[in-house]
């Protein structure tokens, strides 16, 4: 195994880059979360730390990137991103409400999005194997944004090794994730 990443539960690193949602990444075995996220076989075969996005998000800090079954966010063929496809969609729009107020909108709505709590919370898979070991491939469709240009904080909650899953619990006590034998 290479050398893990030096944090602990309960650290909050300063992170960027491509973040999900919590509830797309609960009940899933390692290999299942590694095709949905669409890192390629492997890269989280030792496990992985969740890391919860502990710090608010504005219209000016992220991109759109639709689904991980967008490399990069780049639909197939398309030859840009979601991000500028939607942009340059409200900005050449014949009508003058949509170049003036649709996309402001859109990215207020986004940013909103990504600033929810419980099980739509925003979060990061950050893999217990040496990152730069780790290529990615279209994955399995599920939310995707990438935090743009400065590293927000995070708190790490969880660390999952190799054959365990990851479970939410939210109740009067609050919110906890449990880690699990895998089913």
């Amino acid at each position: 195994m290479a050398d893990r990443i030096p944090w602990k539960v309960g650290e909050t690193p300063s992170l960027t880059g491509y973040i999900t949602t919590v509830k797309s990444c609960m009940g899933r075995s390692c290999r299942d979360l590694e095709e949905a996220l669409g890192y390629r076989a492997g890269a989280l075969r030792d496990g992985y730390f969740l890391a919860l996005l502990d710090e608010t998000v504005g219209v000016d800090d992220f991109e759109f990137r639709g689904y991980t079954h967008f490399e990069d966010g780049v639909p197939r063929g398309a030859g840009e991103t979601v991000h500028d496809r939607l942009k340059n969609g409200f900005l050449r729009s014949p009508l003058e409400y949509d170049r003036r107020h649709g996309w402001p909108r859109l990215l207020e709505r986004g940013a909103a999005r990504i600033n929810r709590r419980g099980a739509e919370r925003s979060c990061k898979v950050l893999p217990l194997r040496d990152r730069s070991e780790i290529d990615y491939k279209p994955g399995g469709g599920i939310v995707q944004f990438k935090l743009t240009p400065r590293p927000k904080r995070f708190r790490i909650v969880a660390m999952v090794a190799a054959g365990e899953q990851l479970q939410r619990i939210a109740d009067a006590q609050g919110e906890r994730f449990v880690v699990k034998a895998e089913a």
